[in-house]
Order: C-alpha cells, then sequence, then structure tokens
C-alpha cells in the first residue's frame, strides 16, 4: 500500500490514516478524522 500512495505522492505526500473497520465500535459504519492547518500570522 504505501508503495502505491508514494508513486502519487512523492514528494510531500497528505498526512493520512487506516483503522481496520472490524475494530470499530457496534453500529458504527464509517470513522471520520479531519486534519487542518492555518497561516501563521
Amino acid at each position: 500500500m504505501n508503495a502505491t500512495y508514494e508513486t502519487y505522492f512523492a514528494a510531500q505526500p497528505p498526512a493520512r490514516s487506516a483503522v481496520a473497520a472490524d475494530a470499530l465500535p457496534k453500529g458504527v459504519g464509517v470513522e471520520i478524522e479531519a486534519v487542518a492547518t492555518y497561516p501563521e500570522a
């Protein structure tokens, strides 16, 4: 998976994460994670 990812995002890859779908709590169909940045003053 990492080798394929690097072919698309070689220089500065965006943040990412992966979870095992069967490890989510009962009844949960999706996990959402967000990363935000803002310019320095």
